[in-house]
């Protein structure tokens, strides 16, 4: 397990900084997209304003990732459903796939 890994285990909202400036300082795909499935596992609005920001990471894995993991997040990412209607336009079919699951699981509840 990697520090970012780490940092989302804990849960706790004061890890959402480091992780924010890890994936925008990060270039290796894969510490992207662990920062931000760490970010996914805190359940903070913080978390949920960063991975809206990470949807228009110029990284797909990082996209996808975000799309993804503001989906597990539910009722808590209300505030991403616009920013998750525009990742609907993504160029890439996952970002666009992980992007409608998740609006479906947002507005389900």
């Amino acid at each position: 397990m990697n520090a970012a890994s780490a940092l989302g285990e804990i849960g706790n909202p004061a890890a959402v900084a480091p992780l924010l400036r890890m994936l925008r300082t990060q270039s290796d795909s894969n510490e992207k997209g662990i920062a931000v499935q760490a970010l996914a596992r805190i359940t903070d609005p913080e978390a949920v304003k960063a991975l809206i920001s990470a949807l228009r990471d110029p990284n797909e894995w990082a996209r996808q990732m975000a799309a993804k993991g503001l989906g597990k997040m539910g009722e808590l990412a209300r505030p991403a459903i616009p920013a998750l209607n525009e990742a609907l336009k993504d160029r890439s079919d996952r970002v666009r796939e992980e992007a409608t699951k998740a609006l479906s699981l947002i507005q389900k509840q």
